[in-house]
């Protein structure tokens, strides 16, 4: 009887030994996982401030560049030119249209009052 206590009780112990084990490399992988994300956490950061001053380099070098200017100017050159087309059409403001519409509203009402009377 004394042996399978001794036997339990080394097998209690090989449990808890391992169970040991098991939460020492737990917390060990839980700290290589902290610094790893902490160390790719830095490289994107550093990554992204890279990235951003070369896109604003990039755009800032485009915006000098010739093609650009001109392609924004044809750009407001085309808006003018469209404007100044509508304008040339005998087309109602929409001022004029809200005139109107108050006009036929009261033509309306003055029709209905001379049908009822």
């Amino acid at each position: 009887m004394a042996q399978n206590v001794s036997v339990i009780e080394a097998g209690i112990d090989q449990i808890q030994e391992a169970m040991r084990l098991v939460d020492r490399r737990f917390r060990r992988l839980q700290r290589d996982l902290t610094t790893r994300r902490r160390r790719l956490e830095r490289q994107v950061a550093s990554r992204r401030r890279a990235l951003e001053r070369t896109a604003r380099r990039q755009v800032t070098r485009l915006r000098k560049v010739g093609l650009v200017q001109r392609a924004e100017a044809l750009r407001e050159e085309a808006g003018r030119q469209v404007g100044q087309i509508f304008e040339s059409l005998p087309l109602a403001t929409k001022g004029e249209l809200r005139r109107i519409d108050r006009k036929v509203s009261a033509l309306n009402r003055k029709v209905r009052e001379l049908e009822r009377a």
